[in-house]
């Protein structure tokens, strides 16, 4: 049997509108998270000291908190990853066909001028038929 569109082109057609849903939501939560990372970046950076008390100079000192460097470190790879992939995902979920895109394209695909031809031959083939069939029939 030959077809004239292969049924696993539909199945295809049906897994791209998918994967462009998947990539909208999933790109979409990362900037959103990204944002978050974003947020909570701009909350840590300005609190990067401790304050320790000096027994020999009997005041307090401003030193460098390791632990807080080390968390705002991880918040900005975070924040890079995040609105990396993000941006990735958003801008393959526009450049990945929908359904109806998809559709559309596999129409014009397989809408040659031979097979326009083959079916106004056909429809006139048909149509002669039944003007004969009536002929007989009155």
């Amino acid at each position: 049997m030959n077809y004239i569109i292969d049924p696993s082109v539909f199945y295809w057609i049906n897994v791209f509108g998918i994967l462009q849903t998947v990539c909208a939501i999933v790109g979409g939560i990362l900037l959103s998270a990204g944002i978050c990372f974003c947020v909570a970046y701009f909350y840590y950076r300005d609190d990067t000291t401790k304050r320790v008390y000096d027994e020999k100079k009997r005041y307090y000192v401003d030193i460098p908190d390791k632990d807080k460097l080390d968390r705002i470190h991880d918040f900005l790879t975070s924040m890079k990853i995040c609105f990396v992939l993000g941006v990735i995902l958003m801008v393959s979920s526009i450049f990945i066909p929908g359904k109806v895109t998809s559709v559309e394209m596999l129409i014009a695909h397989t809408a040659t001028f031979d097979n326009v031809n083959m079916t106004v031959d056909g429809i006139k083939d048909l149509v002669d038929y039944i003007v004969t069939a009536i002929k007989s029939a009155v």
